[in-house]
C-alpha cells in the first residue's frame, strides 16, 4: 500500500479489497477494481482491448494460456486459439473460410502471398500459376496435357 494524502492505496497492479488489504490483479490485467479480474487496463496493451471490463486480443491476434496475444499467420486475418486457426481470411473475396483454413476459392490459384489470384482462360482451376491448369473450362472441347489446354481434334481456338 501506499500512503498519500491521510489515504492508503494500492500499489499498480493490486486492488483494495472489502477487507482492506490489497490483494494482486490476475493477468491480463495490468490494473484492476473491486475483484482481480475486473481489469481497468491490460498487460499486454499493444495486442490488446479493454472491452468492459475484460482484456480481449485485438483483431489479428490470438489469446495465448499465457494471457498474451500473439498475431495470427497469413492467411488468417483473425484467429482463436493458434495462429493458423483462421476465424477470418485475409482476401476474402477469393479465399473460402472451412473448418478453420482458408483456401483459394474454385477458379483461383494461391499467389504465394497470402492471396488469391484469378486463373487465366482456357483454365477452369488452376495451380502455382493463373496458366498451369488442373481443369479446363470447355471441357468437353478440350484436352488437358501437362497443365494446358488445347482443343480436341476439329475443334479450334476462337
Amino acid at each position: 500500500m501506499n500512503f498519500s494524502s491521510n489515504t492508503c492505496t494500492c500499489k499498480t497492479g493490486y486492488f483494495d479489497s472489502s477487507s482492506n488489504t490489497c490483494k494482486p490483479c490476475t493477468a491480463p490485467c495490468n490494473t484492476c477494481s473491486g475483484s482481480a479480474t475486473t481489469c481497468l487496463s491490460c498487460l499486454d496493451s499493444d495486442n490488446m482491448n479493454l472491452w468492459s471490463t475484460m482484456c480481449l486480443c485485438k483483431t489479428g491476434y490470438f489469446d495465448t494460456s499465457s494471457s498474451t496475444c500473439k498475431a495470427c499467420t497469413a492467411p488468417c486475418a483473425d484467429c482463436s486459439g493458434s495462429a493458423t486457426t483462421c476465424k477470418r481470411c485475409m482476401d476474402s473475396d477469393n479465399m473460402n473460410l472451412s473448418r478453420n483454413t482458408c483456401t483459394c476459392k474454385t477458379g483461383y490459384f494461391d499467389s504465394g502471398s497470402s492471396t488469391c489470384k484469378a486463373c487465366t482462360t482456357p483454365c477452369a482451376t488452376c495451380s502455382g500459376s493463373a496458366t498451369t491448369c488442373l481443369t479446363c473450362k470447355d471441357s468437353d472441347n478440350m484436352n488437358l496435357s501437362s497443365g494446358t489446354c488445347t482443343c480436341k481434334t476439329g475443334y479450334f481456338d476462337t
